[in-house]
């Protein structure tokens, strides 16, 4: 019985070196960086120094919507990744604080076609519309769903977003012609209601190939079987 149990638990352990046992971990990551993007002033910045919210939607101003950038630093992440090791997302979270409205609407979460920006020279001109889809929408309702956060689920990001070890995020609204506007709180004055991403990863070791690890374990049973042989003759 007890040798059964030995075997098996041998048995067990080879099979965890073939696959790879996980390393599962949840993260939250502060916004590195963010800003808003105005169409009344396409070619000026209005990062936080300058504006104390970050606008999205479309303030009764016609064919004119506003949207905001947000970046986040992975490098914590993806610096514990081994060159043996791969990246599993299990789900990611996108959370940003809402302080205002003038009419209730969705706003929407693009993932931004580029993590090379920077939030002081960013403009409407240069930035705006520099994201995908989006991956998730979220309703906003009127007042009071002022000063509260609001999530978005964007774990349909490919792990390989996050490997350059920076991510993008894009919130905004779908041109209707409605008027649907927004205000979110940005890094510089939001104390502790700035944006932040909750990650949830498991960090897998490569498998070792099947054939070593069988060896393994061929080596571990016949080592059981010379102790029995010696046992017996005892």
């Amino acid at each position: 019985m007890r040798k059964s149990l030995i075997v098996t638990t041998l048995f067990l352990l080879c099979l965890g070196i073939t696959f790879g046992y996980a390393s599962a971990t949840t993260v939250q990551i502060t916004v590195d960086q963010d800003v808003g993007l105005n169409p009344n002033s396409p070619d000026a910045n209005y990062n936080g120094s300058t504006l104390k919210y970050l606008w999205v939607g479309n303030p009764g101003q016609g064919a004119k919507y506003y949207e905001s950038m947000f970046g986040f630093d992975l490098t914590d992440i993806i610096t514990g990744i081994g060159a043996d090791e791969t990246l599993q997302v299990n789900s990611i979270t996108f959370t940003a604080w809402h302080n205002y409205q003038t009419l209730a609407g969705n706003v929407e979460i693009g993932l931004g076609t580029s993590d090379s920006w920077n939030a002081d020279t960013a403009t409407w001109n240069n930035s705006f519309g520099k994201h995908g889809a989006s991956l998730d929408s979220v309703y906003i309702n009127s007042n009071p769903s002022w000063y509260r956060n609001y999530d978005w689920d964007v774990s349909s990001v490919d792990e390989n977003e996050l490997l350059d070890g920076y991510i993008t995020f894009y919130l905004f609204t779908t041109p209707t012609g409605t008027h649907n506007w927004h205000l979110f709180e940005p890094e510089e004055y939001g104390a502790n209601n700035e944006a932040y991403l909750t990650i949830d990863y498991d960090i897998i070791p490569s498998p070792v190939p099947l054939p070593a690890s069988l060896g393994l374990l061929a080596s571990a049973i016949a080592g059981l079987l010379l102790l029995k042989r010696k046992t017996t003759r005892n």
